[in-house]
């Protein structure tokens, strides 16, 4: 349910003004949520693209040299309930912008398009613990005096649970600092 926020800035490098210019961003992604797409300058959403001509943004009829202008817009990514977890989704976002001009033939090799920007979504990734003296049907898992007396030693179990709902995770890593005063009876 996050938000994912863009900005295009374009700018007329050149020397001789540009004319009936489209800049086109694309979102190539089965995690996004269209229907909170905020966009001030009201671009034509299309299949995964949301287009912007001088009918949404008049400057783009005429850009002159050295000028230059932002457009800002934001999409939410779907809530995780709304995800098919079972699909072969990569739980990402491709996209990248691109432009034409309309009183300038466009050459077959001219580079038109930004770079592709990858937005991955992270998994949700929980850490519960608990110390108890007795598990969930009231057995003791602990030893020793409860509650705890002086000179004599009470002992806990530790239990870690940990979740995760999307990517596999590797090389995964958890530690946790006891204090001095602690001993511990059993190897990690």
């Amino acid at each position: 349910s996050q938000t994912l926020n863009y900005s295009i800035a374009y700018a007329n490098k050149g020397e001789v003004e540009m004319k009936d210019i489209v800049i086109m961003a694309v979102l190539a992604g089965d995690i996004l949520d269209w229907k909170t797409l905020s966009d001030k300058t009201n671009g034509k959403l299309g299949d995964s693209a949301i287009t912007w001509s001088k009918e949404q943004i008049p400057q783009l009829a005429g850009l002159q040299p050295n000028e230059e202008g932002l457009i800002d817009f934001s999409i939410n990514v779907l809530p995780i309930e709304q995800i098919n977890l079972n699909l072969s989704s990569k739980y990402q976002v491709e996209s990248y912008a691109q432009f034409s001009i309309g009183n300038s033939e466009v050459k077959q090799n001219a580079d038109t398009k930004s770079n592709t920007i990858i937005s991955k979504v992270n998994s949700d990734l929980k850490l519960n613990e608990q110390v108890r003296y007795f598990n969930d049907d009231n057995i003791a898992v602990g030893s020793g005096p409860l509650p705890p007396k002086v000179g004599q030693t009470t002992s806990y179990k530790v239990y870690w649970q940990l979740t995760n709902n999307l990517h596999e995770l590797n090389n995964l890593r958890i530690e946790a600092a006891l204090p001095d005063y602690l001993e511990d009876g059993y190897p990690y």
